[in-house]
């Protein structure tokens, strides 16, 4: 994360958008509860805000080299379908995964 140092407000400021624009759902995804909300503390509160697709997006930001990105004016995918799955190693991309998971989870 430390090549991601606005990550977390840029989740914050993603996540308060969902709660504004859609509650129920994201009442649905991340229970918090109407106190936590109310004095500001629910970002705090929560107990996850990454699903699994999540690490692979991380490396793509961290390490853009290593996916065959598609750009759509203003907007960058990677992998969108059978044809083009955006990965040109997925060894070199297993490698990162380990070992960025264990410099994390190994302090």
């Amino acid at each position: 994360i430390k090549h991601i140092p606005s990550f977390t407000s840029e989740v914050k400021t993603f996540l308060s958008i969902l709660m504004d624009k859609n509650p129920e759902l994201f009442q649905h995804l991340y229970p918090v509860s109407e106190d936590k909300i109310v004095d500001g503390s629910w970002f705090e509160d929560l107990d996850h805000v990454c699903n699994p697709y999540d690490p692979l997006l991380f490396l793509s930001v961290a390490h853009p080299d290593l996916f065959l990105q598609q750009h759509h004016g203003l907007h960058t995918s990677v992998g969108n379908d059978e044809h083009n799955k955006g990965v040109s190693n997925a060894e070199v991309i297993r490698q990162k995964l380990r070992e960025s998971t264990s410099s994390f989870f190994n302090k």
